[in-house]
């Protein structure tokens, strides 16, 4: 969770304090569903006007992923 507003210049904190690879790392261990539902529970948002919820638009679109076999 970014702890200061990210219109504001200067450096961004993550709230563990860990380094930016440590998460994807440990994301990267995750099945794709396992992430999604991590992004779902944090309540993350996103940053346009109606700050629709970045969880359920991954999940949205993990839903919408096509496979073609050739």
């Amino acid at each position: 969770m970014v702890k200061n507003n990210i219109q504001k210049k200067g450096e961004v904190l993550l709230s563990d304090n860990l380094p930016a690879e440590a998460g994807l790392r440990k994301a990267l261990k995750k099945r794709p569903e396992e992430v999604i539902q991590e992004v779902l529970d944090s309540g993350l948002r996103g940053r346009g006007g109606a700050g629709f919820s970045t969880g359920l638009k991954w999940k949205l679109a993990e839903r919408q992923r096509t496979f073609s076999v050739l």
